[in-house]
């Protein structure tokens, strides 16, 4: 946790840190009223753990890898209960995009071609 902030406000640093919109990130972090990152925004304790988080994970050590990223995704896409519909449905696409679910497929039979030939002097 970063210091001098509580455990919402430094779950909503880290969000937005990593990327994620200031609204969004205020929902995950467990904030309910609207419009309260522009409230958590204008702390200059905010943001300065926004800017520690972004340094760290500048840095590398800290950065999320391959299978960290897939394996935050698939959770995300599985979990019913913290989850919104909307946000499964985009966690699911991102994995489908990943997967190749979504590329036409040939059945087998190959397109023809036309080739002319400009042999006429």
């Amino acid at each position: 946790m970063a210091k001098g902030l509580d455990e919402r406000q430094s779950k909503f640093c880290g969000l937005c840190a990593g990327g994620i919109a200031p609204e969004e990130a205020a929902r995950l972090a467990g904030y309910r009223k609207k419009g309260v990152e522009k409230t958590l925004l204008a702390s200059e304790k905010i943001r300065a753990g926004i800017e520690a988080g972004r340094q760290r994970a500048d840095g590398g050590e800290e950065s999320a890898g391959k299978e960290e990223i897939l394996g935050f995704l698939t959770g995300l896409m599985r979990d019913r209960k913290a989850a919104d519909v909307k946000t499964r449905m985009r966690a699911a696409e991102i994995l489908g995009k990943r997967a190749g679910v979504f590329e036409k497929e040939s059945a087998g039979e190959e397109q023809e071609r036309v080739v002319i030939v400009d042999d006429i002097p």
